[in-house]
Order: C-alpha cells, then sequence, then structure tokens
C-alpha cells in the first residue's frame, strides 16, 4: 500500500491479513530501483511508532511526502485547533529521534566490523 498507516486499528488489520508485525514504509520503493539496476540491497530499518499508537496528527498535515520535508505552519494550525494532540505529537517525534540514534548507532557499527579492502 502506498497509503501511511495511521492508526493502531489499520495497524492491527495489517498485520492480520498480512502477518506483518512490523509496516515499512520506504523500502520496497528502494528496493525496486535497486533491483531493477542490478544493485545489491541490504535494508536496515527502526521502528518509530508502536503497532498500538495511532499517529497523533495525521501524516498529511505534518508532512510534504512528495517534497520529504515537515509542514509547520499546517502542523501549528492543527495543534492550535486541536491542544491535546500536542503531548502526543511530542512524544511521536522523540520515538523518531530514538529510532534514528539507534538506527545511526548500529550502522557506526556494522560499518565498523566491514573487512578493509
Amino acid at each position: 500500500t502506498r497509503e501511511v498507516i495511521e492508526t493502531a486499528l489499520q495497524k492491527k488489520d495489517l498485520a492480520r491479513h498480512t502477518g506483518a508485525i512490523v509496516a515499512d514504509m520506504e523500502t520496497a520503493a528502494i528496493h525496486r530501483l535497486c533491483n531493477a539496476r542490478g544493485i545489491p540491497m541490504l535494508a536496515v530499518r527502526a521502528i518509530s511508532d508502536a503497532a498500538g499508537q495511532d499517529l497523533p496528527v495525521p501524516s498529511a498535515v505534518w508532512f510534504d511526502a512528495d517534497r520529504q520535508r515537515p509542514r509547520p505552519l499546517p502542523l501549528l494550525l492543527h495543534l492550535a485547533a486541536h491542544p491535546g494532540r500536542i503531548a502526543p505529537f511530542v512524544h511521536f517525534v522523540r520515538g523518531i529521534h530514538r529510532a534514528r540514534a539507534c538506527l545511526t548507532l548500529f550502522l557506526l557499527a556494522a560499518l565498523e566490523d566491514l573487512p578493509e579492502k
């Protein structure tokens, strides 16, 4: 699917239909490009939100997928209209930062373990 899985119910439904325990939003597109060009690929991902967790703000509100950039003004307007979503959104963003930090540490360690040519 090309749509963002935003709710715990959607995640549970996807898991029930596919047997998946995580949803990866980007790797399939990268894999198709690498495969078409005969480039070997290894994907390592980090999980930023739990299966039982709804995204606190719809992704289209706060993130421009085409430009791969945050959308600060729409996000601020949404949070001003839904102040109860501020704390959950902060928690969600912290999860992204934790996932990024863990992935970075893993990749640095993996690169150190590669044999030199």
